[in-house]
């Protein structure tokens, strides 16, 4: 049962589709939910985290579950304990811009929450992964393939094309990483 519930825990859809009780999965979910926090010693209220996905200098990632409705979300989190009222502008303005952009492969957030001495960026998450990962995911030897690459850099500028012609400001911490 305990497998049971954090498989359905970690993909909530299946919830549905299994057909099962969603008063009785609740009633175990807050038993996972205070186990998975534990363990990951992060807790982050009306959350389940999953994962880590990125440590920054500024910000960490989480993959997580929202409790109330069992949707998979990403949550962005400021690093420091106390950030400054720049990073919480920007932040903010981070949220703002990012909520009226209705552009495809832009990541639409949820909402902008309070946490802790500042905020959480709350996103959909539609299981994506970092190029990086994508990379090391692939078996050894593999190389990746110009098609691939260019297919990859054809959504890169067809998005960055969009953001540029609607005059639409550019994340200015774009990096691009070995």
């Amino acid at each position: 049962m305990l497998i049971l519930g954090i498989i359905l825990v970690q993909h909530p859809k299946l919830i549905r589709v299994l057909g099962i009780d969603i008063a009785l999965f609740k009633t175990l979910n807050k038993t996972l939910i205070s186990m998975t926090n534990i363990v990951n010693n992060l807790s982050i209220p009306g959350y389940q985290i999953v994962e880590q996905l990125y440590t920054g200098p500024r910000t960490v990632v989480y993959r997580a579950i929202r409790n109330s409705d069992f949707l998979e979300v990403v949550i962005k989190i400021l690093s420091a304990e106390y950030p400054t009222f720049s990073e919480l502008l920007q932040f903010r303005n981070q949220y703002t811009i990012a909520k009226n952009l209705n552009i495809p492969n832009i990541v639409c957030p949820l909402g902008l929450e309070t946490y802790r001495n500042g905020y959480m960026l709350v996103m959909e998450d539609f299981g994506g992964i970092s190029l990086r990962e994508y990379i090391k995911s692939l078996q050894t030897g593999y190389v990746v393939s110009l098609e691939e690459c260019l297919i990859i850099a054809l959504q890169l500028a067809e998005t960055l094309q969009v953001l540029y012609s609607k005059q639409y400001l550019l994340h200015t911490y774009l990096v691009i990483s070995q």
